[in-house]
């Protein structure tokens, strides 16, 4: 009895390309900005998309690259970071958000 062809003979196997969250980071203090992209940048499975210091900042660079993950800090000046999550996840695909 001959064995059926598996799907490897059928269609040739297509390299599986991982999928790696772009992220955007928003806080008032410069270091913890840092910090927190410092230890994102050293892992390949995610890619800091861009950073702001505030939350306007943060809704201007979030409509312009259109992040997969926000990373909002909850006090920042002018626009906090609830304000502008909810503004973004209104008008944007958000996958994850993050306080």
């Amino acid at each position: 009895m001959a064995s059926a062809p598996s799907l490897e003979t059928i269609a040739p196997r297509q390299q599986q390309r991982a999928i790696v969250p772009r992220i955007l980071l928003a806080d008032d203090q410069h270091e913890i900005l840092e910090a927190v992209h410092s230890i994102l940048s050293a892992d390949a499975e995610f890619v800091v998309a861009g950073t702001a210091e505030d939350g306007m900042h943060a809704v201007q660079l979030a409509v312009n690259l259109k992040p997969d993950v926000l990373v909002l800090d909850i006090a920042m000046p002018g626009v906090n970071g609830i304000e502008a999550a909810c503004w973004l996840t209104r008008r944007l695909r958000i996958a994850g958000l993050f306080f």
